[in-house]
């Protein structure tokens, strides 16, 4: 149905009509922010409160509540701005250091449809971590109102990993950089980090940092220099005891200072293929097949034919292989001597594999001794190799000879058997706690050849005199011991002395 043009102008009037005051039909709808949502403690933070009008009438009026504890603000509201045409007004409780609530209001339109507004306010973070939550409330010109609230997480960041950055590659021998930064648990940069960090690596040849002490001035980032020098893929290791992270990087063999030809074989005969390798070696030992990058000269009198890296060999004699290798404006060259002989060198009979002969001791590493008495222990010789060992003795150094012995002298051990030898040590002398060396070796062969050593630690304690239960022990030095002796024999002679002379003395006198 088509509506004339009389018809069409009343309902288009109704339309505009309607679609400009749809917005003030209907309450405010918002979105409220607060921003930013973490905190750490005991800081002055500057807050921002985004409202955000989705629809609706407009706003104008905002309120924010502080989070409180016992009447009293937990965030410290210091400053208050507020946006251009809006005042703020401020609530405080009793005795309150700040205010726990803020007010503001606008004359003006206010926050329309689909625009939103900030307002900002700084304040002192709480000391304690957690979550604290701020509430909010938002008044349209309507009077209808819309209210919610906001987390914000005031915790205390501590160091949780490293970021360790560094190139990808670097060249073996070349200085290169490696930052270490610190991070929160929250993946945040630490920027108060004062710890000490060390470092490693897989690399045995590398010049690595000293350890390093963060300082505040850092604020939680430092780059440092290092090299590396063997080739291939290298780990750097960064740690400060309890966190530590790393990074690896490959490592390329260093500018070239020598070259080596490597032959498959040095004596054939004609007809013979050998395979010739080229191998470059920096400074630092480290080496790169450069074979496909080289060329190959053979003495012309060798006869044969070279193709690439592999050649035919024909005339029989001593013939000069030489590799030549060029790089960034240099040439280095290596030679071999091959030999070519009229018939195929005669196969040396298959070496039989000498069988291993091996042994061990088995002992305690610290053997007690009492002072002034004699210990008996045990040393096991046992046969970890594929023979039977004949005529075995054992022997020692570092103690006095005449206070100790082995038995048996000397003993026959088969392959995986052992021999035990009981030691009798003597310590009728005191001495300081010292290592003797025992050295098992058999007769039936040098001593370079098939040996056995341990070291074992004797530990000559003092005599210990037990007391009656609970009441202890008392241990004796040396000196005392002897001064005890002389005591009972100066106490016997006084009686012996007495019984003699004094009680004849009284008799004599009697008969006289």
């Amino acid at each position: 149905m088509q509506l004339h043009s009389r018809e069409a102008l009343p309902i288009s009037t109704f339309l505009v009509s309607m679609i400009i005051l749809v917005p003030s039909v209907f309450a405010a709808v918002v979105k409220v922010d607060l921003s930013p949502p973490q905190t750490s403690p005991d800081k002055s933070v500057e807050f921002s409160l985004s409202v955000k009008n989705l629809a609706g009438d407009n706003v104008n009026k905002v309120e924010l509540i502080v989070p409180q504890k016992d009447n009293t603000p937990l965030y410290l509201i210091k400053e208050i701005g507020s946006p251009a045409g809006w005042t703020y007004e401020s609530r405080y409780s009793v005795g309150a250091p700040s205010p726990f609530k803020i007010i503001w209001s606008t004359a003006d339109v206010g926050i329309s449809a689909t625009k939103s507004l900030s307002f900002n306010f700084v304040a002192t973070s709480p000391t304690a971590a957690g979550d604290y939550r701020f509430e909010w409330r938002v008044v349209d010109l309507r009077g209808d109102e819309d209210f919610g609230e906001v987390k914000v997480t005031n915790f205390a960041p501590v160091l949780a990993s490293f970021e360790v950055k560094s190139p990808n590659s670097t060249i073996a021998g070349k200085e290169f950089e490696l930052s270490v930064a610190a991070l929160d648990q929250n993946g945040n940069r630490k920027s108060d980090y004062t710890g000490t960090v060390k470092f490693s690596s897989s690399d045995p040849l590398a010049i690595l940092p000293a350890d390093y002490t963060f300082q505040l001035s850092d604020n939680g980032i430092k780059t440092f220099k290092l090299k590396l020098k063997t080739a291939g893929e290298q780990q750097v290791k960064v740690s400060d005891g309890s966190v530590e992270k790393s990074v690896k990087m490959t490592v390329l063999q260093s500018d070239i200072s020598s070259i080596e030809l490597k032959l498959s074989n040095d004596t054939v005969t004609p007809n013979t293929v050998i395979t010739l390798s080229v191998l470059s070696a920096d400074v630092y030992g480290n080496t790169k097949d450069v074979t496909k990058d080289s060329t190959f000269e053979v003495d012309k009198e060798a006869g044969g034919k070279l193709v690439n890296n592999m050649y035919t060999t024909e005339a029989i004699g001593k013939w000069t292989i030489v590799a030549t290798y060029k790089v960034n404006g240099q040439k280095f060259l290596d030679g071999k001597l091959l030999t070519v002989v009229s018939k195929k060198p005669i196969a040396e009979e298959k070496q039989v594999k000498p069988e291993k002969m091996a042994m061990e001791i088995i002992a305690d590493d610290v053997i007690e001794i009492p002072f002034n008495s004699t210990k008996l222990f045990s040393l096991t010789v046992k046969n970890t190799g594929e023979v039977d060992i004949p005529n075995v003795s054992v022997y020692f150094t570092g103690y006095p000879e005449k206070w100790l012995s082995i038995s048996p002298a000397m003993a026959n051990i088969n392959k995986g058997k052992s021999q035990r030898f009981t030691v009798t040590v003597s310590a009728p002398e005191h001495i300081e706690l010292l290592d003797v060396e025992f050295l098992a070796l058999s007769s039936s062969y040098p001593s370079q050849m098939l040996n056995a050593t341990k070291k074992v630690k004797f530990n000559i304690t003092e005599p210990v005199v037990e007391r009656a239960p609970g009441v202890g022990r008392i241990v004796l030095s040396k000196n005392l011991t002897y001064l005890g002796i002389a005591i009972v024999v100066s106490v016997v002679l006084i009686i012996v002395f007495w019984v003699l002379f004094l009680r004849e003395e009284p008799k004599k006198k009697k008969a006289e």
